[in-house]
């Protein structure tokens, strides 16, 4: 499993052959990054996209693990 701090926002286009409004996929943005706090059965995920600088609060989800039956 591959999880990424991926951020949706909407961009105003600039140019005639762009919409007015626009939403585009940010990644790799300066603060955005993804502190993970293990525990015993998975893992809780505090993810960052401000524009201000870093803040784990803005999503936080929490993933488990189960062992799968056969």
């Amino acid at each position: 499993m591959s999880i990424w701090n991926i951020w949706l926002d909407t961009d105003k286009g600039l140019h005639s052959y762009q919409p007015e409004s626009y939403d585009v996929v940010r990644a790799w943005w300066a603060w955005s990054g993804m502190r993970i706090d293990e525990s015993e059965d998975g893992v809780a995920l505090r993810c960052s996209g401000s524009y201000d600088g870093p803040n784990f609060d803005d999503l936080a989800v929490r993933v488990r693990f189960i062992e799968g039956r056969s």
